[in-house]
């Protein structure tokens, strides 16, 4: 994954959740501090992230469409 694929799933949460603001957590984390970071550590397709404000919602749910669906 590279960091504009990262923005992309954050854009896409921010619109499923109506919250602006994440904590990304997991793999792809790295890409938030060093969007350059080696491809050995960027090899996951998948980002795990919930909105700050709401730890409600950081317990994994299913969403009921795909992000960018």
């Amino acid at each position: 994954m590279r960091r504009d694929q990262l923005e992309h799933i954050i854009r896409a949460a921010a619109d499923l959740t109506e919250r602006n603001e994440f904590i990304v957590i997991g793999s792809q984390a790295i890409l938030v501090q060093y969007p350059d970071a080696p491809a050995a550590l960027r090899v996951s397709y998948e980002a795990d992230l919930y909105p700050i404000d709401d730890t409600e919602l950081a317990t994994p749910t299913p969403v009921a469409r795909p992000a960018g669906a």
